[in-house]
């Protein structure tokens, strides 16, 4: 799993076991045979373009993401669901503490979609996106049919937690990938 953050969760995790009087023999096989659950860095493939998935719902969860992505090397595409139910928050203001200008990482493509696709689309331009590298989609499948459209072959999808369920179905049918 990329990411500081998971370094830390994982010797939080570690020290937990060692404090339960769990065998670090035990707690490093069970690290071994971790697979992230669905919107938590799933991959799936389909040919050769590979999605990872990773749920972002507060500025601090996007901010380690997009550090963590700031790390990953070679073309990329991001694509940013953003909705606004019940169950994700009707306030999305959340999304202008991101420290986006410091940590988006360079992209070929960035795609929006969600129920409040345009604020987003509205961050990201403030943030730098150059309009060119900028999309809009009505719909999971249509974001990803326009990454592939344009020939991206790792796609970064960011959903906040209503969308997961449109992401699932979206991707539907791809290969997951035991990481």
């Amino acid at each position: 799993m990329p990411g500081l953050y998971n370094v830390y969760n994982a010797l939080a995790a570690l020290a937990l076991t060692e404090r339960l009087g769990v065998p670090t023999s035990a707690a490093l096989a069970s690290f071994a045979a971790y697979q992230p659950v669905f919107g938590r860095w799933s991959l799936v493939r389909r040919d050769d373009t590979a999605v990872q998935v990773n749920l972002v719902k507060n500025p601090a969860g996007m901010n380690q993401t997009l550090r963590a992505l700031g790390d990953v090397p070679g073309d990329k595409a991001l694509v940013f669901v953003l909705n606004d139910n019940i169950a994700d928050g009707r306030d999305i203001s959340w999304i202008w503490d991101v420290d986006m200008e410091e940590l988006l990482p360079a992209a070929d493509l960035v795609v929006v979609s969600g129920t409040r696709k345009h604020e987003m689309a509205l961050r990201l331009s403030y943030a730098g996106v150059a309009d060119e590298t900028l999309a809009t989609a009505d719909s999971v499948a249509a974001a990803l049919g326009l990454a592939a459209q344009r020939g991206a072959r790792r796609v970064y999808l960011l959903p906040t937690y209503t969308a997961l369920k449109e992401v699932r179905g979206a991707l539907a049918g791809w290969e997951v990938v035991h990481q």
